[in-house]
Formats: C-alpha cells, sequence, structure tokens
C-alpha cells in the first residue's frame, strides 16, 4: 500500500432511540457532512482500491456516502467488526491482512482509534485547529508510505492531508 485514507464516521445521533452505541445513526449534520467530505474526497484524494469499514451503523452511514460519491461499488466494502472502538494496534493488524497489490486504501472507523493510529504512522503529526479536536467527526486523513508493501511501524508514513468538515471550501 501507498497510500492510506482513514476516516472518522460522520457527527452521530444520539437521541434516535438506539439500543446501542453500535446502532446509532448519522444525524442530520452528520449526512450533510459525509456527503459533503464524499465530495472533497473524490476530488482531493486517491481513489481507494480496498475499503475496510467498521458495521456499526453510523460508519455504514457515511462509507455508502463516498461510495455513492465516487461511483464506487459498496458490495465491495469489507465490513470489520474489528475495527469498531478498536486501539490502534488492531486497526493495524486489519490493514496487515489487506490485498498487498492494493495502492491506496481507504478505513472508515471511530474515535479515539483513527486518531491514534494517525499519530501512530506519522509520528503524531496531527495539525491542531484552535478550538477543535485533533480528528473530530467525519475527518479524512491521507497518509503516504516511502517503502509500499513495507510494514506499517510508528513514523512509517508522511501525512499529506488532513480534512475538518468545517475546513471545506463553500
Amino acid at each position: 500500500m501507498q497510500d492510506l485514507l482513514l476516516m472518522r464516521h460522520a457527527k452521530s445521533d444520539w437521541h434516535t432511540g438506539a439500543q446501542t452505541d453500535f446502532d446509532r445513526p448519522l444525524n442530520e449534520r452528520g449526512l450533510r457532512n459525509a456527503s459533503d467530505m464524499a465530495r472533497w474526497m473524490r476530488n482531493e484524494l486517491p481513489r481507494p482500491d480496498v475499503i475496510l469499514c467498521s458495521p456499526a451503523q453510523r460508519t455504514r452511514q457515511t462509507v455508502l456516502r463516498v461510495c455513492a460519491e465516487w461511483g464506487l461499488d459498496a458490495d465491495g466494502v469489507v465490513w470489520e467488526p474489528r475495527i469498531y472502538e478498536a486501539p490502534p494496534g488492531e486497526l493495524l493488524a486489519v490493514l496487515g491482512e489487506t490485498d498487498g497489490a492494493a495502492s491506496t486504501v481507504l478505513m472508515v472507523g471511530h474515535n479515539p482509534g483513527t486518531e491514534l493510529l494517525i499519530r501512530h504512522l506519522t509520528d503524531g503529526m496531527v495539525p491542531a485547529e484552535r478550538g477543535e479536536k485533533g480528528v473530530p467527526t467525519c475527518t479524512a486523513a491521507h497518509i503516504r508510505f516511502d517503502r509500499p508493501g513495507a510494514p506499517l511501524e510508528r513514523a512509517s508514513g508522511q501525512l499529506l492531508r488532513l480534512m475538518r468538515p468545517r475546513q471545506l471550501p463553500g
């Protein structure tokens, strides 16, 4: 893999009566942000060869908007239960199992795992925004590796882009 795209799910709705955290859907803002971020990703980031996604409701809704914007078949999404609430080590294990021929992988997941993985792979490089969390909901990151196919180790990648919903143009 040369490029890793990491995305945190969009804003979820805490007041839907969902029985579990896993079942929580996106709220209206989350649905809008997911579509807007997907459009930005299509225009600015490399097209993914492989998509890995937590099967939680909010990540499913997020990635389906990404697939629709890119014209990708959602049947090809790998719904990986280990991504849900996973620490960085588990996310690295999942990434390590991807097809070695894939040049670009998109993983859609949750915090704190997504932010910690970005920090791990880029030696802590998450640019601070005043009044913002490092990786708020619906943030997308693009990490490039100088040695495609090499093990994903601490500081092995370079953070090329980190886009938060509030930073999206127009």
